[in-house]
């Protein structure tokens, strides 16, 4: 059986635009407890995406050398200096992304060789795929 994309993807995305602010999507994060967050445009295409590493390295000189001990990792806590970046700051751009009816194999390929985590699934107008 050669699976697709559909088969395995999460279908309940949580997506953000540019300016959407740290607090935000520290919220978001910890809410719906995902690990990274499409950043779509005004036309809801994939430009990039947030993940809870960005955030935590953002954070990290609040820290020192990560968070402290038993915090569990990110809490949506905001650090000082912070507030002010958005999305378009923080985000890796362009998004690599997937077709829903790409293999596996290929979406694995893609992970592998370009070194990213996650890759967004979009339809045939780059918008996400809800």
């Amino acid at each position: 059986m050669n699976a697709t994309v559909k088969d395995v993807m999460t279908a309940q995305v949580v997506a953000v635009k540019r300016s959407a602010s740290f607090k935000e999507m520290a919220a978001l994060l910890r809410r719906f407890r995902v690990s990274a967050l499409p950043v779509v445009d005004d036309d809801e295409k994939v430009i990039g995406v947030v993940s809870e590493a960005d955030l935590l390295a953002r954070a990290q000189g609040v820290w020192g050398e990560g968070f402290p001990p038993g915090s569990g990792g990110f809490r949506g806590v905001v650090p000082p200096g912070q507030q002010g970046l958005n999305a378009g700051d923080l985000m890796t751009h362009p998004a690599v992304t997937v077709r829903p009816e790409d293999s596996v194999a290929q979406a694995a390929r893609l992970l592998y060789t370009l070194g990213v985590k996650r890759l967004p699934v979009v339809n045939a107008g780059a918008g996400p795929v809800f």
